[in-house]
C-alpha cells in the first residue's frame, strides 16, 4: 500500500453531504464517490435533520446504538447522535457495497470504533457547532476534527491547554487578528492526530508539536511523527465560515 504524498491536494478536498427521507427509507443526497485503495475522503454534514429523515436514520441503527442515543438527556444531543451515526453508516454501506443497516462496529481500547469487518477500510467522525466531519479511508488509518471559533476572550486559557511552548510563542507574536484562525488551526490538527492513531486523551496536547499552519490556497500535507506511534500526515480543510477542520492520515508501518 503506498503511502499518501505531502503534496496529495485531494486530501484537502472535502464534499458535502446530505440525507433524505423517502417513504421512510432514509437515503444520501448524492451518492459518495469510490474511494480507491490508499485513499481517503472527507465529508461535511450540515446538522440540519428532520424528524421523517430522523426516524428513518433510526431504523439503521444497532441496539447499541439505539441504546446510546436514548442515555442522551437533552433531544438535540440525541438527534444529533442518531444524524451523525445514521448518515455514517449511508456512506460506509456506499462505499462497502452493502446495507446501511448490516454494517458493524467494535471499539479500541480507548473507545475508538472501527469496522468489525473489512479491516482494510477505516473511518473516523468529529463534530462542532451546525456540522459535522466524517472520513473513509482505504488502508490507512484516520482522525479528523472539527471546531466551532470560540470567543476571544476564552483563547489564552485554551491556548495554554493545547499549545506547546514553542507553539505558545509563535502564537503569542502573531497579529491579533490572526491568533483565532491560527489557534484552532492548531487545535484541530492535534485532535485529528490523536484519534488517528487511537489515543485520545492519552496523547498530550502541549507535548505534541503541530507548529502553526494557517488555511489558505496551499494545503499540503505535513508529516508529524511521534516517538512509539509512527508517522502522520496532516492537511487542513476547507471548513466553513468560523470553523477549522483538519484530517490526519497514520501511515503505514
Amino acid at each position: 500500500m503506498s503511502d499518501f504524498s505531502l503534496s496529495d491536494r485531494s486530501l484537502a478536498q472535502l464534499h458535502r453531504i446530505g440525507a433524505h427521507a423517502t417513504s421512510g427509507i432514509a437515503q444520501i443526497d448524492t451518492p459518495p464517490e469510490a474511494v480507491t485503495a490508499g485513499s481517503c475522503r472527507t465529508w461535511v454534514l450540515p446538522l440540519a435533520a428532520d424528524q421523517d429523515l430522523l426516524a428513518a436514520l433510526w431504523l439503521l441503527l444497532a441496539a447499541d446504538e439505539r441504546a446510546r442515543a436514548d442515555a442522551f438527556r437533552v433531544s438535540w444531543a440525541r438527534n444529533q447522535f442518531v444524524h451523525v451515526r445514521g448518515v455514517l453508516r449511508l456512506l460506509l454501506g456506499a462505499c462497502l457495497g452493502r446495507p446501511a443497516a448490516d454494517i458493524g462496529f467494535e471499539y479500541g481500547e480507548f473507545g475508538k470504533p472501527a469496522l468489525s469487518c473489512g479491516a482494510d477500510w477505516h473511518f473516523n467522525i468529529a463534530h462542532s457547532g451546525d456540522y459535522a466531519l466524517l472520513a473513509i479511508a482505504r488502508g490507512h488509518e484516520v482522525g479528523v476534527d472539527i471546531e466551532k471559533f470560540r470567543a476571544l476572550t476564552e483563547l489564552a486559557s485554551l491556548a495554554r491547554m493545547v499549545l506547546s511552548q514553542s507553539e505558545a510563542a509563535q502564537w503569542q507574536a502573531l497579529p491579533d487578528e490572526d491568533r483565532m484562525s491560527a489557534f484552532f488551526a492548531a487545535w484541530t490538527r492535534k485532535e485529528a492526530v490523536t484519534k488517528a492513531v487511537g489515543q485520545g486523551l492519552r496523547l498530550e496536547f502541549p507535548k505534541l508539536e503541530v507548529g502553526l499552519m494557517h488555511q489558505g490556497p496551499h494545503m499540503d500535507a505535513r508529516a508529524v511523527t511521534m516517538n512509539g506511534f509512527g508517522a502522520c500526515r496532516l492537511v487542513m480543510l476547507p471548513a466553513p465560515p468560523g470553523y477549522a477542520a483538519a484530517l490526519a492520515v497514520r501511515e503505514t508501518t
